[in-house]
């Protein structure tokens, strides 16, 4: 009762009310003229306040699907003004940059055109934005299969030329995370990604395709440079 009455409290509301209804005609304009990047720009806004929140993953996608309708060129390019647009300390980082639909479309598209390689994905995310997506976040949405999200599980499971291609960008992955690192790796993620591989190897030796071999041997290269040094006594 006493913060009924108190007109603070009609302020803040009245106030929350007429940014909510400013951030709608925004909102309305962006959709009518299909200005996807801008749309997410309000929906950033509208974060605090979970408005919106299930027009996110629509306008994402819309984003890079016309972009993937110019090319990989023309990806790049969407991707890196997506990332400039919504990076830390952007309160609206996570729930912009939905990583499970980014990197499930992206590699997807790749894997289906004729150019596509499974290093691309992975390099723009770590090399070709800024700043670079964080490894930890890319690792969950890759290769943790408690972490990574439906849409990433799906492409997993979709066909062996998929499973494949996503070996090949994890493979990407690892090996730029070993290559960025001026010191070592804590033993505790060393250890973690050491018993990834060890399984990525063990599922490429059921398969007979000469690249599942070539993965292998590459992965077992990592395997070698991941390994806890030996102590000698």
């Amino acid at each position: 009762e006493v913060a009924r009455s108190d007109p603070s409290v009609h302020a803040i509301t009245a106030e929350l009310a007429n940014r909510l209804f400013e951030l709608d005609s925004l909102y309305a304009l962006c959709e009518q003229y299909q200005l996807h990047l801008a749309a997410l720009a309000v929906l950033g806004v509208a974060a605090s306040y979970q408005h919106y929140a299930d027009h996110v993953e629509k306008h994402l996608l819309a984003l890079l699907e016309r972009s993937m309708d110019g090319g990989w060129a023309s990806t790049r390019e969407a991707v890196r003004e997506l990332r400039a647009a919504f990076c830390a300390p952007h309160a609206a980082e996570a729930y912009i940059l939905r990583l499970d639909l980014i990197c499930a479309t992206l590699e997807g598209e790749r894997l289906r055109a004729a150019d596509g390689s499974p290093t691309q994905t992975i390099e723009l995310l770590t090399c070709g934005v800024e700043p670079p997506l964080p490894w930890e976040r890319l690792w969950k949405a890759y290769a943790d299969p408690t972490t990574r999200g439906v849409r990433m599980q799906a492409l997993w499971e979709e066909s062996g030329r998929a499973h494949l291609h996503l070996l090949g960008a994890v493979h990407e992955l690892v090996h730029g995370w070993i290559r960025s690192h001026t010191a070592a790796p804590s033993l505790a993620d060393r250890q973690a990604v050491c018993s990834a591989v060890d399984g990525f190897i063990v599922n490429l030796n059921t398969r007979s395709e000469p690249a599942a071999a070539q993965l292998r041997d590459a992965y077992k290269v990592l395997r070698a440079e991941l390994a806890p040094p030996t102590t000698t006594h």
